[in-house]
């Protein structure tokens, strides 16, 4: 770890145990018990964004030099290097173990009895240590016990599963799978930490993407929505395959897909905020409306009256219907190529995206705050000049919906 040849990839959460977890796991360690194993990917290729390991900086290695990356155990491999590897001027977690309680505590001001652990492979300040309790009471218990508790912590051994010559795409899934139950790697995360051009960062775009949308008050875009974007200007699709070939193109290229996706969504939030009365993604019914009309303005600079019609027909069909909800990568992928015939390309007839509900459905309907519909009805609302009950003053409806 001190030659830099263990790295955090971008896609792992930072260090987020508590103080407890830490003072457990190294009395697990003391008592042998198994702490799990360590899963690294060793690789030659460079992931462009890494981590440090909790407060420490990793060293740069060159490029020839293999890499293993911390694909599961991240947090216990702080709190060991943290504990046993730092030097003792080094930030980060540090304990120490108490001799005479014989427990591992964080270390503050500590007494005479309490051993710290940063000092056990430094031989020096260790045996001055043992020396210095032949003045206490109970030295030779308590020196018995500094053995003991040296010989278990260098002696204990922690499994490790090396994967090796695996690309991005095979070590996702694995990733996946053994953090389904802590952090979810995004295909955003992976595309982010894949090898990308070192003149080109994913992270600075999506964030200037989302710098031009905020005065309208869509500036918290997600990374996944402007890559799916992305992909459905070049490829017409956002299939996964399709969203990870983009690290095929060359920095000229991305540029101007990056370019494009910027200005085609920044036509399509202006249509939804005067058309259809959303002043943010939380009014949006769905993240697939972004993609799609992101795409008709990357196909469309301006839209004529019966494009704007179209685009109302298909807003208000699928928003009511919940077309979208729980929609696959495939089926919006497939609506593409049709909204690229009903609207881009004006072809009749509608090639049905949905019907709205009747008046009795309606009535019957259950209505909650992250229901497609309800927002779909809350913004129809908003479009008939809507009044407040008790003085019959006109609602400010771009206040009101910007702050619900």
């Amino acid at each position: 770890m001190k030659r830099g040849e263990i790295k955090i990839p971008k896609f792992q959460r930072r260090f987020v145990w508590a103080d407890e977890q830490a003072l457990n796991l190294l009395d697990s360690i003391a008592s042998n018990y198994p702490v799990g194993s360590l899963l690294l990917w060793r690789t030659h290729t460079k992931l462009a964004a890494e981590r440090n390991l909790g407060e420490f900086l990793l060293p740069k290695t060159d490029d020839m030099t293999p890499t293993d990356y911390v694909l599961d155990g991240q947090q216990r491999l702080t709190v060991i290097y943290s504990c046993l590897g730092a030097q003792e001027t080094e930030p980060g977690f540090q304990a120490v173990y108490d001799l005479s309680t014989e427990r591992f505590l964080q270390r503050g001001d500590y007494e005479h009895q309490q051993f710290p652990l940063r000092i056990l492979f430094d031989t020096s300040k260790l045996l001055n240590f043992r020396s210095s309790l032949v003045h206490h009471p109970n030295s030779n218990e308590l020196q018995r016990r500094l053995d003991q508790v040296i010989e278990v912590l260098t002696n204990y051994r922690v499994p490790v599963v090396t994967l090796k010559d695996l690309t991005v795409e095979e070590v996702c899934p694995i990733f996946e799978r053994i953090n389904s139950s802590g952090t979810r790697l995004s295909t955003y995360d992976l595309m982010v930490a894949a090898t990308w051009s070192n003149e080109f960062d994913l992270n600075d775009e999506t964030g200037r993407i989302s710098i031009s949308l905020q005065p309208k008050g869509f500036g918290d875009i997600e990374g996944d929505t402007v890559l799916k974007c992305m992909s459905a200007v070049l490829h017409k699709s956002i299939k996964r395959e399709q969203v990870l070939s983009l690290r095929k193109l060359d920095k000229p290229k991305m540029d101007d897909l990056v370019e494009k996706v910027r200005e085609a969504l920044l036509k399509a939030v202006d249509l939804l905020s005067t058309e259809f009365k959303v002043y943010s993604w939380d009014f949006l019914p769905y993240e697939a409306v972004a993609v799609v009309l992101c795409y008709v303005f990357a196909k469309r600079r301006t839209l004529d009256s019966e494009e704007i019609r179209r685009v109302r027909q298909w807003f208000w069909k699928s928003a009511f219907s919940g077309r979208y909800r729980g929609a696959s990568d495939t089926f919006l992928s497939r609506d593409l190529e049709a909204i690229d015939n009903f609207i881009v390309n004006k072809q009749e007839p509608d090639p049905g995206f949905g019907e709205p509900p009747s008046a009795e459905q309606l009535t019957k309907a259950v209505f909650r705050s992250n229901n497609s519909r309800s927002r779909a009805y809350i913004l129809l609302l908003a479009l008939q000049s809507p009044r407040n009950l008790t003085n019959g003053a006109a609602i400010d409806v771009t206040e009101a919906l910007s702050t619900l």
